[in-house]
């Protein structure tokens, strides 16, 4: 494996870096005097890049994106005009692996920032399978050319000799995950503090997964990676003298594209009381979850402070159908479920009371109560 690569820096105005260890989370920049530029740091890393490799090259990226051509590596500006400072760095922009942030504060006031990210991961260049179509995009359903099948059920001994192109496919396995998140910190007053987090996380493509048809022959397939995850968080802090209290809501919600993983089985065209022509898997159902939590404490003398927390929580399937007993359409003996969706359904309830003190240097205490608990609410 070769790789050249040529970088060029340059320095904006007013700072001069030596040398740029990472990407900070955020910049913070110094305060400008007046009549000066605004601009108090910058920096921009780019070059060109080529390489060569032999065999099977995401196993050198992985989780990169080190595509050849003209890369952009870093970026950070930051900005500061009278009592408000706001930057953005930057890493990789362009490429499946980028990720950027830019943020804005005022100082003791509001401090608030938005958050762009991509993380690839590259599994396979050089998957081959005999399912047909766009595998990656298949939503749950994958197809086997009705001859191949034909081809296994009459010996199985037939499927190795034909697999080889154009009975196989070559394609790139691996997924992407796209993270877009921002947040806000308020201070209403010096004692009273405000807090919100929206985070969306969406990942697609395919992962390697194993099914079976009954308990015949195991095969190798695809599972389709299509859902998506909304993250939500909210708080309010008070402190006043000796006391804290804090009051928050957690939401999650889960929703999946793909509940079911249906898959043409190789060996067998046509179903039997014995046999299936085709093999099914439950995905994950898409759900919500939700709580509320509450926390106290007090500081005491001799350096102590007791604290309690409590918290509870719904947890909730969306209302996803159920997967049926079997895909075989002959299979005999196969009773009707009672119902079609799950309806599942769970309350969680936790609490922690904490006490911790420090009467001197060389001693301390520390005393912890916790429970937890969860009760199903789901039909059986």
């Amino acid at each position: 494996r070769t790789v050249i690569i040529a970088a060029a820096l340059l320095l904006l105005p007013a700072t001069t870096w030596a040398q740029i260890p990472s990407i900070p989370p955020t910049i913070v920049p110094r305060e400008t005097p007046v009549g000066t530029s605004p601009f108090t740091v910058g920096f921009l890393d780019f070059g060109l890049r080529n390489t060569t490799s032999t065999g099977d090259a995401t196993r050198y990226e992985r989780y990169r994106d080190l595509r050849d051509g003209a890369f952009l590596e870093s970026a950070v500006i930051g900005v500061s005009q009278d009592d408000w400072n706001f930057g953005f760095a930057g890493s990789h922009m362009g490429m499946n692996d980028q990720r950027m942030i830019v943020n804005g504060n005022r100082q003791g006031k509001i401090k608030a920032w938005f958050m762009w990210d991509q993380i690839p991961m590259r599994l396979s260049s050089t998957t081959q399978t005999f399912f047909e179509g766009d595998v990656l995009n298949s939503n749950g359903v994958l197809h086997i050319a009705d001859p191949i099948q034909q081809a296994g059920q009459t010996n199985a001994n037939n499927i190795p000799l034909l697999f080889v192109p154009p009975n196989t496919q070559v394609f790139e396995l691996g997924t992407e995950r796209h993270i877009a998140e921002s947040g806000v910190r308020y201070f209403m007053t010096n004692d009273l503090e405000l807090r919100g987090l929206f985070r969306n996380t969406a990942k697609t493509g395919g992962i390697p997964y194993g099914g079976s048809f009954g308990h015949s022959q195991t095969v190798e397939t695809i599972a389709p990676v299509d859902y998506n995850i909304k993250d939500a968080e909210a708080s309010a802090e008070y402190t006043h003298g000796r006391y804290l209290f804090r009051a928050g809501y957690v939401g999650s919600f889960f929703t999946n594209n793909n509940t079911t993983l249906t898959f043409d089985n190789p060996f067998r065209l046509q179903d039997t009381s014995s046999a299936s022509s085709r093999g099914r898997e439950s995905l994950p159902p898409s759900s919500t979850f939700f709580t509320v939590n509450g926390l106290a404490s007090m500081r005491l003398a001799g350096h102590a402070r007791l604290t309690g927390y409590v918290s509870t929580g719904l947890l909730e399937d969306a209302g996803d159908p159920i997967m049926p007993q079997t895909v075989n359409t002959v299979a005999p003996g196969i009773n009707a479920l009672p119902r079609t969706t799950v309806d599942g359904k769970a309350r969680t309830f936790a609490s922690t009371v904490t006490f911790t003190s420090r009467p001197s240097n060389k001693l301390r205490f520390n005393a912890r109560f916790r429970s937890r608990g969860a009760t199903s609410m789901c039909r059986m």
